[in-house]
């Protein structure tokens, strides 16, 4: 376990890193290093001051190293609101079993552009902490007033909570707000809704409503508990790497991997060292580094094979191994990797079964490979099976199957279900993975190209735009290599009248 008095010495020098200019921020980072006390975290955020600003900006950009420098408040401010969530529920403070409370914000026209196209029963998640006001005339004037910039856009937000289903967690903070006289409800970061409608009205302000009724999409509710839970953990160097794997930025979780792989606490441990190699080939896979892919699902399993030649994380460490052969072309032995993974993984059922969901998955790749469809679409059903009924319908993995599935058909020559099947998991994948993941690039690829298969000129051009647009972001291997290509399509296709709109 970490020194507190260290986490709180990261804090401090960041805050006056970032408030060197400021003399009377420096006073109050200087007031709170002397007085605080975790007990006053609600009271500290609240003040119009530097805790605010940099917590809610470093969640909202996702900044994970600022984030992991602020984890000794956010540890405090998340506990402290847990524990009034916990007593005013139990005390029945919350009158009815429906709260309903506003918050006025303003953002740019990019920003508010996926809300703008949002349907309702989509989920949408608000990775900051969330101060509310229970009248409406309060937050809708301060979305009017700071919204008339140009190029700025009003949003009111009404939030209908369930308060005894919701599992976000919320409570009343007046009574520990530095501004009393304001009744303020105040949600946890990254508190998922329900989008029940988007309208503008006649003062051009945009009015949101939305719920939390406890029915939340679970891979966002997944994003949640990371950032709850993961900035908290014992060894929070492991923990900030497995939320910014989450996220998706790979080059990031290494590096956060390979501190945590020289602590000698770890290295101590042959089974914390091994997840931690495993987690690392997993970031390399997906930034398309096979070699080093190679190299650390090779680390991984060597230490476990010394102790327990059983053991089941060796399953998920040769399913990255298995991967990297299949990627080499190296079908049978990918194939062989894959079904000892099998093996192992039968032997404990109920220990983490997408797994065994995953082995039958990248057999069913193989077996595509080697042109053997209908035994590709067996796995690919034994693997859906299992899916259904351990991961939600709207599971990434889920999408990653229905992607499988559609390429079958597509090797196949039947294109028009193989675009149903793409479509099917981009679905899943607008729905589940933020705007600019390397994933969603490729769905928008896939989907684009079957598009052309069936002869949609103009909507395949689209496609590769949006997937273009998200590769141009990123600066893994492969985000690098499909921009390229994709530049030089997209300008080919430009002087082609075949994928011009008919509009």
């Amino acid at each position: 376990m970490e020194s507190t008095e260290q986490s709180k010495k990261d804090m401090i020098d960041l805050c006056r890193s970032l408030y060197a200019n400021d003399k009377d921020s420096l006073n109050v980072i200087e007031e709170f290093e002397r007085d605080y006390r975790p007990e006053k975290a609600i009271w500290w955020f609240t003040r119009d001051i530097f805790l605010y600003r940099i917590i809610n900006k470093a969640l909202r950009l996702q900044d994970i190293d600022q984030l992991y420098r602020m984890r000794y408040f956010i540890t405090h401010l998340h506990a402290q609101l847990v524990e009034r969530h916990r007593k005013q529920l139990q005390e029945g403070s919350f009158c009815g079993n429906i709260l309903t409370v506003y918050r006025g914000i303003v953002v740019t026209e990019f920003e508010f552009a996926p809300l703008k196209n949002a349907v309702p029963g989509q989920y949408m998640s608000i990775p900051t902490f969330l101060a509310t006001s229970d009248l409406s005339s309060k937050a809708s004037s301060f979305a009017v007033t700071s919204g008339g910039n140009s190029g700025m856009l009003g949003i009111l937000f009404k939030i209908e909570v369930d308060v005894k289903r919701c599992q976000t967690e919320f409570a009343d903070i007046t009574r520990d707000s530095s501004e009393p006289d304001e009744c303020e409800v105040l949600f946890s970061m990254g508190s998922i809704f329900k989008i029940v409608s988007v309208n503008q009205d006649k003062q051009n302000l945009w009015n949101i409503h939305v719920k939390c009724t406890g029915e939340e999409d679970l891979d966002l509710k997944g994003l949640k508990d990371s950032l709850q839970k993961d900035i908290i953990q014992v060894n929070p160097l492991f923990s900030f790497a497995r939320l910014t794997e989450k996220m998706g930025k790979y080059s990031e979780a290494v590096k956060y991997y390979t501190m945590t792989s020289n602590d000698p606490v770890v290295r101590s441990n042959y089974e914390d060292l091994s997840a931690v190699y495993n987690n690392m080939a997993g970031c390399f896979y997906n930034m398309g580094d096979m070699q080093s892919t190679l190299e650390h699902a090779n680390s991984s399993i060597n230490l476990l094979l010394t102790k327990y030649p059983d053991h089941p994380d060796l399953v998920s460490s040769y399913l990255h191994l298995g991967l990297v052969h299949y990627k080499k072309l190296e079908y049978l032995k990918a194939l062989s990797i894959f079904k000892e993974a099998v093996r192992i993984q039968l032997k404990y059922p109920k220990t983490y079964p997408a797994r065994l969901a995953s082995c039958y998955n990248n057999i069913g790749l193989i077996y595509d490979e080697q042109k053997h469809y209908k035994d590709a679409l067996g796995m690919y059903q034994e693997c859906l099976a299992i899916r259904t009924v351990v991961q939600p319908e709207n599971h990434p993995d889920v999408a990653g199957l229905y992607n499988n599935i559609a390429q079958v058909y597509q090797s196949q020559l039947d294109h028009q279900k193989a675009l149903d099947y793409f479509r099917k998991a981009h679905e899943i994948k607008l729905q589940t993975l933020s705007p600019n993941h390397i994933d969603l690039a490729l769905s928008y690829q896939n989907l684009a190209m079957s598009l052309r298969f069936n002869g949609q000129y103009p909507e395949f051009c689209k496609e590769m735009k949006n997937a273009y647009h998200i590769f141009s972001k990123n600066t893994s291997i492969l985000a690098l290599s499909e921009t390229q290509k994709m530049r030089a399509f997209l300008m080919k296709a430009e002087r082609d009248p075949r994928f011009q709109s008919e509009n």
